[in-house]
């Protein structure tokens, strides 16, 4: 969308979605995030049962806004970004690479490279340490 993502423009578009799909009337419920302007736009379509507009919010969504609030925390924060320093090093450095894969055959553990952090899969925080826990020896 060019136009500013405000509650009625994006109804109209949605509006427009719906109409292009041919769709509008079947719609019973739509899921969405938690920005205010996305749920206040669902409100303002004309989904209704018993006259109630059905907008859900994602439990997926809130349950990541409430872990990312708690990742905040300086010693959640600061062992995030020591472990996503170790893991870059073997990432970034093919001889890092080789040594650690030269251990875990050492150690009996499948080769497996490390997995870093990325900031937009809120799970890779917990794949990162979990590798990284595997790998510890």
């Amino acid at each position: 969308m060019e136009e500013r993502h405000t509650a009625v423009n994006l109804a109209e578009k949605l509006t427009h979605i719906l109409d292009d799909w041919e769709i509008n009337g079947k719609v019973l419920t739509v899921i969405t995030d938690n920005a205010k302007n996305v749920v206040n736009a669902v409100k303002l379509l004309p989904l209704t049962i018993d006259n109630e507009n059905m907008d859900v919010t994602c439990a997926a969504h809130s349950l990541q806004l409430a872990i990312s609030t708690a990742l905040k925390d300086e010693i959640f924060s600061e062992l995030i970004k020591q472990c996503s320093s170790l893991v870059g090093h073997f990432k970034h450095s093919n001889e890092a690479k080789q040594s650690l894969f030269k251990k875990q055959e050492q150690v009996g553990i499948p080769h497996q490279s490390l997995v870093q952090y990325c900031k937009t899969r809120w799970n890779s925080i917990y794949l990162m340490l979990d590798r990284l826990l595997q790998n510890r020896t």
